[in-house]
């Protein structure tokens, strides 16, 4: 006997974090956490208007009424989470001799990573600390001066106007916010844009992530 669709429908959406990370993707679980805060588990009403949110728009919303600081939430949240997946995705391809090691690991590179994402994409990021000695992986400190100095003579090497593919500055010219940023932190964004293109991400992501980062630049040169 079919379920009526109602139910069914209520059936299929996840009310467990992990469960909409996995089932659902980061931007459904970013909408939810955003709007009702980090918890184990959902309410139904709370997991649909998330899914509600993320699909209408993330960053501009038609039909969900979701106020700006949420949306800064969300789109930190997502920025973070793919980032998180990424060095996951890359950490689980490396011996690192035990399961609690990896995860130990694992957090100890999203949390320095974190201190960076406005900088670096998280490709260079990987990059960069894969050419450090594995030995200074369990140190965040070794870490985070191994990255700070690559980034700095990254900085010196590359000149701020270089030219970036046509795609990065069509996607570059419909996110919001963008003319109030200095030049440097321009060229920091597009750098972003031009990673994720690389990587097949679609324009909707990115523009949603690059959305985030120019909050979070803002942010900073505001402070």
């Amino acid at each position: 006997m079919e379920l009526p669709q109602t139910e069914q429908a209520e059936t299929e959406i996840p009310l467990l974090q992990d469960e909409i990370l996995a089932k659902s993707g980061i931007r459904s679980w970013a909408c939810v956490v955003a709007a009702f805060g980090d918890k184990a588990e959902f309410t139904f009403a709370e997991s649909k208007f998330g899914h509600t949110w993320a699909a209408d728009s993330v960053d501009k919303p038609e039909f969900t009424p979701v106020n700006s600081e949420v949306i800064a939430t969300a789109q930190s949240l997502i920025i973070k989470q793919t980032a998180k997946q990424a060095l996951v995705g890359w950490l689980n391809g490396v011996g690192l001799g035990s399961t609690i090691a990896r995860e130990e690991t694992i957090e100890r590179m999203n949390s320095v990573y974190a201190e960076f994402v406005d900088t670096c994409p998280v490709t260079e990021f990987i990059d960069i600390v894969g050419r450090l000695d594995q030995a200074s992986w369990f140190n965040s400190r070794l870490i985070r001066t191994h990255v700070r100095e690559a980034l700095s003579v990254a900085k010196e090497a590359l000149p701020e106007n270089r030219i970036w593919p046509l795609e990065v500055g069509l996607v570059f010219e419909r996110v919001e916010g963008v003319n109030h940023l200095n030049e440097s932190q321009q060229n920091k964004l597009k750098a972003h844009i031009n990673q994720l293109w690389l990587e097949r991400t679609p324009s909707t992501e990115i523009i949603t992530i690059a959305s985030g980062l120019v909050s979070s630049m803002q942010g900073v040169s505001h402070a």
